[in-house]
């Protein structure tokens, strides 16, 4: 919904791979956003997302944070030292 670029696991590896990382650990996120918010992004009509929306700041909860593992990934990698090429 919100992102112009997607990766699956295997993609970002290679992708990093590519680009001389090594030590490459790819994790699944939770993301915590106010329910509220992950009303918003749910696929329902329009008019029933702003009563949902609505109804839940109204009574109280619709700021309380959620976590939810919604797909996104983090990527963690190092490069190794650049050869110094018999300078130095």
């Amino acid at each position: 919904i919100e992102h112009l670029q997607l990766f699956y696991p295997a993609s970002i590896t290679r992708l990093l791979e590519r680009h001389g990382f090594e030590n490459i650990e790819v994790r699944s996120l939770w993301n915590t956003y106010p329910v509220h918010y992950w009303m918003k992004l749910a696929p329902s009509p329009r008019a029933l997302k702003r009563f949902a929306v609505a109804a839940s700041k109204t009574m109280g909860f619709g700021h309380l944070p959620v976590a939810i593992p919604a797909g996104n990934i983090a990527a963690i990698g190092s490069k190794p030292p650049a050869a110094t090429g018999g300078i130095g």
